[in-house]
């Protein structure tokens, strides 16, 4: 019981720490609006999706992600795990649930004029 007390303690600043950023990069991909995650992204996007993999303008990784949306309409979208890496980054691994079924979300963010940024984004196939 202390244990998960414990557990819960260190934990707590993690966890808020990625909910409002959450919520509002969740709410974009229910959303199936690109132009809602366009502001998260850095001025240049490492962007993955499916078996296109590029590096990319924010305007043109908005378009291209927006693609995605109309080909595979949302219907909901969850993160499952979320954290940050030895480097800074902070990441988080979600599934998108779409009318053509399931992928896997991985969002790769780092800090960029105080703000946190998307640099790296990949969809694939679940």
């Amino acid at each position: 019981m202390k244990t998960s007390k414990i557990l819960f303690i260190l934990f707590l600043p993690f966890i808020f720490a990625f909910t409002p950023i959450a919520d509002e990069i969740s709410q974009a991909f229910k959303s199936g609006k690109a132009s809602k995650l366009a502001p998260y992204f850095t001025k240049q996007v490492d962007l993955t999706l499916l078996d296109e993999d590029a590096i990319v303008p924010k305007a043109q990784a908005q378009k291209k992600l927006q693609t995605f949306f109309d080909q595979n309409p949302p219907t909901d979208f969850k993160i499952l795990h979320s954290g940050k890496s030895k480097t800074g980054l902070e990441y988080s691994i979600g599934t998108l649930s779409t009318k053509n079924g399931e992928f896997r979300v991985s969002l790769y963010m780092k800090k960029d004029g105080g703000k946190l940024r998307i640099q790296q984004l990949m969809i694939d196939k679940d």
